[in-house]
């Protein structure tokens, strides 16, 4: 065994984990990634790991060495998407290689080093990264299904491809305006479609009930998924926000409680504010739940020591309870963009000041169509409702 890699089987003894460990150790792609490590000749890296075989073993391991203090710490979300890049060109046709490799490292990553030195880079962005490479592709498969290559590409040849997708559509346009840019392509651009309105915004019945049923200790579900709904129902909370909290992201100040989703915090109600203390203490004595970068310790722990549970996780999760994650969420955006400025919108959810002023405007026409299509009694019964938002 090589020196750098002495300390790992006391580690793995000390974790207090046998059976899991055992089950880890007796897979034969674990045996392949422990005996490609032994047999390097270089010095153990996060460098080394990246020539194992991709997939989530390697992961898993790389958590493992870097608890055992024989790989450093590193920025994962960042890191990982750098070796993604790579080891998706790899898989790809010489000709579409020598196209998405470049493309995903001086467009995609050079834009997310120099996001992740303004603010913490997430996997949720790492993984929109993800989407756009796909995307290009999907595009460049397209093009040699018939027999095309992208200097072929015309305005007609993108539009028809595009078909008014918005997924598609907004996820291409960087990768059109990149090779535009070193005249790969000529005279093809990319309109974005502005983000349509919601389609579904549930009712205001539907969403009280679902409060009241994740603030009942009634209910089902498991701290974790009740306090994520309930963030979502009140605030309109996005995942990523959510999947991210920490301890640090709980404030006190003069007996009330706070909670920060993006740039201000959110005081919080006495119920929803005792069941997040609740969950606080739960993963403070959890040192697997402790965030690597210092920001306390994680409210939804993932499977994964020092990693937050993952998005879609967490989405299936609150399906199971009963709460569409879309339709709560657009509800309350609604239901605060009657209540509360744009400008405050923004800076206590995290959204642009485009984005606020739109929930702004919808809810004013949504909430007065809302008005003329009732009597004077349910007008006035409406009009009194309590601002609990």
């Amino acid at each position: 065994m090589p020196d750098s890699l002495q300390e790992l089987p006391a580690f793995l003894a000390a974790r207090g984990q046998p059976r899991s460990t055992l089950r880890w150790l007796s897979k034969p792609a674990t045996a392949q990634l422990l005996s490609a490590l032994a047999s390097s000749e270089h010095p153990m890296s996060h460098t080394v790991l990246d020539q194992c075989p991709p997939g989530w073993g390697r992961h898993h391991l790389r958590e493992l060495l870097i608890d055992a203090a024989i790989l450093p710490e590193r920025d994962e979300a960042l890191e990982r998407l750098d070796t993604w890049i790579n080891d998706t060109a790899a898989a790809l046709p010489t000709h579409h290689s020598a196209l998405i490799r470049p493309y995903g490292h001086w467009a995609i990553l050079r834009r997310a080093r120099r996001r992740s030195r303004r603010r913490r880079f997430t996997h949720a962005a790492a993984d929109s990264g993800r989407t756009k490479i796909r995307i290009a592709i999907t595009l460049l498969t397209h093009l040699d299904q018939h027999g095309h290559t992208v200097g072929d590409l015309t305005q007609p040849m993108l539009d028809a491809w595009t078909d008014g997708q918005h997924h598609r559509t907004n996820n291409i346009a960087g990768f059109i305006t990149w090779l535009t840019q070193r005249g790969l392509a000529a005279n093809i651009s990319v309109t974005r479609y502005p983000v349509p309105p919601p389609s579904q915004t549930g009712d205001e019945h539907t969403q009280q009930r679902a409060i009241a049923a994740l603030l009942s200790d009634d209910t089902s579900a498991d701290l974790p998924t009740r306090i994520a709904g309930l963030l979502v129902l009140l605030y309109g909370a996005r995942l990523p926000q959510v999947q991210n909290l920490t301890t640090s992201s709980l404030t006190r100040d003069r007996g009330r409680r706070y909670v920060t989703l993006a740039h201000h915090p959110i005081e919080l109600p006495e119920r929803l504010a005792e069941l997040i203390d609740t969950l606080a203490g739960t993963v403070c004595a959890d040192p697997r739940a402790r965030a690597r970068d210092g920001r306390g310790y994680y409210l939804f722990r993932g499977g994964i020591a020092h990693h937050p549970l993952h998005v879609r996780t967490l989405s299936r999760k609150l399906t199971t309870a009963g709460i569409p994650t879309r339709i709560s969420r657009n509800h309350a955006l609604l239901a605060l963009g009657a209540d509360l400025p744009a400008a405050v919108l923004a800076t206590q959810l995290g959204l642009s000041s485009t984005t606020s002023s739109q929930w702004a405007q919808l809810a004013q026409r949504d909430y007065t169509a809302y008005l003329h299509s009732h009597d004077s009694h349910d007008t006035e019964h409406l009009t009194r409702r309590p601002r609990s938002r």
